[in-house]
């Protein structure tokens, strides 16, 4: 740490409330506090002075679980908003990639809300691309049922961003379950999304109902659907390679793997 610029502070007077994060990784903080007890703390904590903290909320909690009476901190002097808190956490924890994409979206909301700013402005404040901020607060939009299988890991954030176009409430909880389930891909929820915004228009050519491709000697994939596409193929064996790859972690056979296939379409 730079002596020049740290002081020491209380570590009871030390207050977390306002923390963009909420995700907290357990073990990561259990190592940190380790270290602290073997080498002592290497980065100071930022705070305001009222000792509320700006940057290192795990470096807090790792001190506090080390037992510290004491840590190393840095004030900042200048009067700052909790809107200004907020711009500076959301500024640290998205370009340290440090933030969930549900974070960086509820804090870039809140952000808009305090400050007036626009997306496109706020966009610019963080340093990202108005595409991003997009997705991020999208995100928001889902329900809260989906936005819970997004923190658990179970759906990722750019799986979800496809899913926010989904305007039927009822497939876009099929679609998300399915995506949780490991049996259908991101490109199967992009097919999914564009047959609902595309569909075939009266009078077009009759879609292929039954397509092979042939991909070497000896070697060819035949898929059977009313009204195929190119899309509707994509999502079919992006579907068939995520279940086939669920099967080979189960340490099915082949065939086992087919009869379960055809048994679960006549479910």
């Amino acid at each position: 740490m730079n002596d020049q610029r740290v002081q020491q502070m209380e570590t009871k007077r030390l207050n977390a409330k306002c923390n963009v994060r909420k995700l907290f990784d357990e073990e990561k903080i259990t190592g940190l506090s380790q270290s602290y007890t073997e080498v002592g703390q290497q980065q100071p904590i930022l705070v305001d002075r009222n000792g509320n903290i700006i940057d290192g909320e795990r470096r807090y909690r790792a001190a506090l679980k080390a037992g510290l009476k004491t840590v190393g901190v840095i004030v900042v002097e200048e009067e700052l908003t909790a809107a200004d808190v907020l711009h500076r956490q959301l500024v640290t924890g998205i370009h340290q990639a440090d933030l969930t994409a549900l974070e960086k979206g509820r804090g870039a909301k809140a952000l808009m809300t305090e400050k007036g700013w626009s997306a496109s402005v706020t966009a610019s404040k963080l340093g990202v691309s108005n595409a991003s901020l997009t997705r991020f607060l999208a995100l928001l939009e889902l329900p809260i049922e989906i936005q819970l299988q997004i923190e658990s890991g179970q759906i990722s954030a750019s799986v979800a961003y496809e899913l926010a176009h989904v305007t039927d409430p009822a497939h876009q909880a099929e679609l998300a379950q399915q995506v949780a389930q490991g049996l259908l891909t991101r490109d199967g929820v992009t097919g999914a999304v564009k047959r609902a915004r595309n569909p075939p228009a009266s009078g077009s050519a009759p879609r292929p109902a039954r397509v092979t491709a042939i991909l070497g000697e000896d070697c060819s994939v035949t898929v059977s659907s009313a009204g195929l596409t190119l899309d509707s193929l994509i999502e079919f064996l992006g579907e068939l390679r995520a279940k086939a790859l669920k099967a080979q972690q189960q340490n099915l056979e082949l065939g086992t793997f087919i009869k379960m296939l055809r048994d679960q379409a006549k479910a």
